[in-house]
């Protein structure tokens, strides 16, 4: 047998083993993820990773197969990218880091997914920040809370007392005092409430870090049975 050919399938074959065990590693992680987070499973899982010099990127998102939804995630994750390489690419001082990660939701018609970014950028301690987005696949359409509070015009008031309600007595707002800080964060205003998601049986809230208490305090999640919200005529 020619040694150049022997010597070609050696290498061709070495390359696909290759492959093979960088694809099973890299699927191993995705179900790693996947169990940590509350994913329904008609998502897959989509990884993106760079790493440049002291910037990296890791992020995992959604693939849900409806291509209006798809798109606009496609378009969240890659506006993150280019927002954080084009002011921490060439960094030099520190290192700098953005990681996304999410949570799936659903209730009959509507996927929700609520995306955590934690971002690290040498400063004195990381931030994570909160996106969420609620699609209805009947209609196509995003769902967003102007879209219910046109619905629903007393909905604001609602969910500011009842997350009033629920958070007052939380051992962390105690803690470091319900100040103006808490009270403004709940007025009923559409830029409080905009981080939601909707599933099966709740409203849910998202209250970032410094939203409604300092940073140590962390952030917040108040979960509303639909029974206490007027949502007959938004469903």
């Amino acid at each position: 047998m020619n040694l150049k050919y022997v010597i070609v399938v050696f290498f061709l074959f070495s390359f696909i083993i290759t492959c093979y065990f960088v694809m099973e590693q890299k699927n191993n992680e995705i179900e790693q993820v996947r169990e940590t987070f509350s994913i329904a499973s008609h998502s897959s899982i989509r990884n993106y990773h760079e790493a440049q010099g002291n910037m990296e990127i890791d992020i995992y998102y959604p693939v849900t197969n409806v291509e209006k939804l798809d798109e606009i995630i496609e378009a969240y994750v890659h506006t993150e990218i280019e927002n954080f390489k084009s002011i921490f690419q060439n960094v030099e001082e520190y290192h700098a880091e953005l990681k996304i990660t999410f949570n799936e939701y659903q209730k009959e018609n509507i996927i929700a997914f609520a995306f955590t970014k934690y971002l690290d950028t040498g400063g004195a301690h990381p931030n994570t920040y909160t996106h969420t987005i609620n699609f209805n696949t009947k209609t196509d359409q995003v769902i967003t809370i102007e879209d219910l509070v046109e619905i629903d015009s007393n909905l604001l008031n609602s969910l500011s007392t009842i997350s009033r309600e629920s958070l007052q007595n939380n051992e962390n707002i105690v803690q470091y005092g319900v100040s103006d800080f808490f009270y403004s964060g709940t007025e009923p205003k559409i830029e409080n409430f905009q981080n939601f998601v909707l599933d099966e049986k709740n409203f849910i809230i998202f209250f970032d870090r410094y939203s409604i208490a300092p940073y140590v305090a962390g952030d917040f999640i108040v979960k509303i049975p639909y029974e206490k919200l007027n949502m007959n005529a938004i469903f």
